[in-house]
């Protein structure tokens, strides 16, 4: 067990390196968005990324997936095959994408298609090489990209807030041009464009790959109704501006988001080298619940911390009332992340016709709740559809993980942590006090340092004996 966490926690630690420094960019821009931006622009600026995200897994099928899945500890040559492979097919993809997007430019749709094309065609290709390296075991030069990638996003922006307008061309022209920085460094060290061999595209590997890859590629989609079909439901049907307070709200979840991220990309290389399905049970089972403690502790925190921030911060903004917004999109994101966790054991039977049935239902179950009662919650029903989806999407992954690997976890702390979270939020919303809000947090660090005493004591003896 103690090797097991050593070596879960070093990929941890790696990928938190690597991802850290996205989800910082992401905190630090909050402010810049804050008073460069228009709720307007930031608006049309998420619109189009939400639109891109859902594009672009359609184009290349994610097939990002399956040179992970076929080739992390493989040998070289094995590599170059499938990436070949995997290369051609997203190239014929980019084709087909272009082609559509000219036959839509005489239809004057109210979206900037050359930009919409080029961050498609970048994304995809980002993904492509970030999950070839690290089926490579480039995992340093992975962490690199990442933050060369997110230091460029930053100063990008920086430059067009003071010297152009920051409007939603300019944060959209930032994007592309960190996410082609990301894809140079990785390619400094990885020299993925020169293992590309025509004469290796083949057919049984595609064909192998596509059938790993359709569900997975359905359920990116369908998950993408969680956040960016939302975005484009409230862009549409109420306005932009209120996507832009909905859309600066949201990135308070990045707290979960990039726990998420990391933990998933650790747990799904750790789930693979097992060799029974019992001991996968076994030990993801106990990460699981070690997990989601954590990320309920972090949003019992978070709550009050991000009001106060809201005060001290934002009062004066046009972004200050959608504070509101903040605890649903943070529940949001944590039942997506534990729902990940559990899709896990769908990837490691090879049944991810389970992921995609999983997301499928709470997709639509979330669009339902959206567009069904907008006419009379407005953008509320957006956000409660965007936590009841969510939701329903992490039961139903239990109960089947539970049915393919007997996997299960105590939900009795967690129940308990999400009852405390929303109390408090009410309280802090209720009477819109800084003192209130203050004891609020300190009455929060107080639980979750008692719910950890036993790990904090145990570290603290650790260290001890090492002095």
């Amino acid at each position: 067990m103690r090797l097991f966490k050593n070596n879960f926690f070093k990929k941890m630690s790696i990928y938190f390196v690597g991802t850290f420094s996205t989800y910082l960019i992401n905190i630090l821009l909050v402010p810049l968005y804050a008073y460069f931006v228009s709720t307007e622009e930031l608006g049309e600026y998420d619109y189009l990324l939400s639109v891109s995200n859902m594009i672009t897994p359609i184009v290349f099928f994610v097939l990002w997936e399956s040179i992970l899945k076929y080739c992390l500890g493989k040998d070289k040559d094995n590599f170059t095959n499938y990436f070949s492979t995997a290369f051609i097919f997203g190239g014929f993809g980019c084709i087909a994408c272009a082609a559509v997007m000219g036959c839509l430019i005489p239809f004057n749709l109210k979206i900037n298609l050359p930009l919409l094309f080029l961050l498609i065609i970048v994304q995809g290709l980002v993904s492509l090489w970030q999950y070839s390296a690290r089926a490579m075991g480039e995992t340093k030069q992975y962490v690199i990209s990442g933050i060369a990638g997110s230091v460029a996003l930053i100063l990008l922006d920086l430059f067009f807030a003071f010297c152009l307008r920051l409007d939603y061309i300019g944060l959209t022209i930032s994007r592309i041009a960190s996410l082609l920085i990301t894809i140079v460094v990785l390619e400094f060290k990885t020299k993925l464009l020169s293992k590309i061999r025509f004469q290796l595209f083949s057919k049984t590997k595609l064909k192998q790959m596509l059938l790993f890859s359709a569900p997975l590629v359905v359920n990116t989609v369908a998950l993408w109704f969680y956040s960016g079909g939302n975005r484009i439901i409230i862009r549409d049907l109420i306005g932009a501006s209120e996507n832009g307070l909905y859309s600066f709200a949201a990135k308070f979840s990045v707290l979960i988001s990039f726990c998420s991220t990391i933990v998933s990309m650790a747990v799904i290389e750790e789930a693979y080298s097992y060799n029974s399905i019992d001991e996968y049970r076994v030990k993801i089972g106990r990460l699981i619940s070690m997990i989601s403690k954590a990320y309920f502790s972090m949003i019992l925190l978070a709550i009050p911390a991000i009001n106060i921030l809201y005060q001290f911060a934002f009062k004066q903004t046009a972004y200050y009332e959608s504070s509101v917004f903040v605890l649903p999109l943070l529940l949001s994101a944590l039942f997506t992340a534990l729902a990940n966790n559990y899709g896990s054991s769908f990837q490691v039977t090879d049944k991810t016709k389970y992921i995609f049935i999983t997301t499928l239902v709470g997709a639509i179950i979330s669009l339902a709740i959206s567009l069904g009662f907008i006419g009379v919650l407005g953008i509320w029903s957006v956000v409660i559809g965007n936590i009841i989806g969510p939701f329903v999407m992490m039961l139903l992954r239990a109960i089947y993980a539970k049915k393919v690997t007997q996997l299960s976890i105590n939900w009795t702390i967690n129940i308990v942590l999400f009852a405390t979270s929303v109390l408090s939020s009410i309280i802090i919303n209720v009477f819109s006090s800084l003192f209130i809000t203050a004891c609020i947090f300190v009455v929060c660090v107080l639980l979750v340092f008692i719910l950890y005493r036993k790990e904090l004591m145990g570290t603290v003896g650790s260290l001890r004996r090492k002095k």
